[in-house]
C-alpha cells in the first residue's frame, strides 16, 4: 500500500510487514544499546506484588474487559479508545514504577504482526496462556509480548520517549503484573471504528476512518495519504447509508423515518493532511442497537462537469 497512515489505523490495524518492523514508537538510540546497565547496578530482586486481588484494575472496551493487578507502589493509567497515548492497542492499561521513564502498555489489538531484522522471540506461558516475547537487537529488555489462546488479541508493548531505564527487578515485577491479566470477552462496552480494506480507495490514495463513535453518530476522518494520485478535486456529499452485519452478510439498516432526503452539497477533501467531518445518523436510523455496522459513503474525483470518477468506501464500526 502507498500509505504509512493506514498502518496506524491499524489502527490501528496492523497486518503484514509494511511499516511494522519495530512495533513500538520512540525506541532507544541504536548507539546506546546498554543504557540499562548505565543507570545503576542491576537489582535481581523483583518488587513485592502485595496488592490484594480485590484491587485489580479493569477497563471495559468494545472487544471485552481487560484487567490486571498492579504492583504496590507502581502507577497505572487507563487508556480508553481514541486516546492519543495508545500505540499498538485499540484500548488498554499502561503501568510503570512510580516516576520511572517509559511505560509498559497492554491492551487489545485487532491484528498484530511484526517482522524485520534483529528480532528474536521466546515462547512462554503468561496468565496461563501461551505468549511470545519479542526482543530486537539483543537489547536487555523486550519490545513486545503477544498472547495466543484465550488471550489472543492481547499485546503488551514497551513505550518510551527517551531511555528505558528499568532495572532487572522492575522488569521481573512487570512480568509478574502481566501474569495477572484477565480478558473477559463477554463484558463489552463502548463503540469503535476499525480498519477494513473497503475503507480505502487506493486508486485515489484515500482512507476513510471513524473516531468518537457512538450509537448516534461519529467523526469522519478523510486521510489523503497520496495527494498525487487524484486527477481532480476529491468531493463527497451528505448522503450515506448504514449496513449491519448479519450472519456474515451486510444488510441495509431500515430508515426510522419516511421520505428521508439529503442536502445536495459537495464537500472538498483537503489535499494536505486529514479532513475531519461529523455525521449524525440518529435522525435517520435512531439510536443503533449493539452490533457490527459499516458506514457507506461515495467519493467523487471531479475534473469538471460530466468528467469525474466515483468510488464507494465503507468504514466499519462496533456498537456495544
Amino acid at each position: 500500500m502507498k500509505r504509512w497512515f493506514a498502518v496506524f489505523i491499524a489502527l490501528l490495524m496492523l497486518t503484514g510487514c509494511g511499516g511494522k518492523d519495530k512495533p513500538v514508537e520512540n525506541r532507544e538510540a541504536e548507539d546506546n544499546p546498554h543504557a540499562l546497565a548505565t543507570k545503576q547496578e542491576p537489582d535481581n530482586t523483583a518488587e513485592d506484588l502485595t496488592v490484594p486481588e480485590e484491587e485489580r484494575v479493569s477497563l471495559s472496551g468494545p472487544y471485552g474487559t481487560l484487567s490486571l493487578v498492579p504492583a504496590q507502589g507502581w502507577e497505572y493509567e487507563l487508556l480508553e479508545t481514541d486516546n492519543d497515548d495508545l500505540r499498538a492497542c485499540l484500548y488498554g492499561i499502561q503501568f510503570r514504577p512510580m516516576n520511572a521513564q517509559g511505560w509498559i502498555q497492554v491492551g487489545y489489538c485487532q491484528s498484530f504482526g511484526v517482522c524485520g531484522t534483529g528480532l528474536s522471540q521466546e515462547e512462554v506461558t503468561l496468565s496461563g496462556q501461551p505468549a511470545r516475547i519479542g526482543t530486537y537487537d539483543d537489547l536487555p529488555y523486550w519490545d513486545f509480548v503477544s498472547w495466543q489462546g484465550d488471550l489472543e488479541g492481547i499485546v503488551a508493548t514497551r513505550v518510551s520517549h527517551g531511555d528505558f531505564l528499568w532495572d532487572e527487578g522492575q522488569q521481573q515485577t512487570a512480568m509478574e503484573i502481566l501474569d495477572t491479566i484477565v480478558f473477559d470477552r463477554e463484558q463489552r462496552s463502548g463503540c469503535i471504528g476499525y480498519y477494513t480494506p473497503e475503507a480505502e480507495a487506493d486508486e485515489i490514495g484515500l482512507l476513510l476512518s471513524l473516531v468518537d463513535v457512538s450509537p448516534t453518530g461519529a467523526a469522519l476522518n478523510w486521510n489523503l495519504y497520496d495527494p498525487e494520485t487524484p486527477t481532480g478535486e476529491l468531493q463527497y456529499g451528505d448522503a450515506f447509508a448504514l449496513e449491519q452485519e448479519e450472519d456474515g452478510a451486510w444488510v441495509e439498516v431500515p430508515y426510522g423515518v419516511e421520505n428521508a432526503a439529503f442536502h445536495d452539497i459537495a464537500h472538498l477533501i483537503d489535499v494536505e493532511g486529514t479532513t475531519t467531518d461529523s455525521i449524525d445518523w440518529s435522525w435517520l436510523y435512531g439510536e443503533l442497537s449493539p452490533g457490527t455496522y459499516r458506514l457507506c459513503k461515495q467519493v467523487m474525483d471531479f475534473r469538471g462537469p460530466g468528467d469525474y470518477d466515483t468510488y464507494d468506501l465503507a468504514a466499519c464500526f462496533l456498537v456495544n
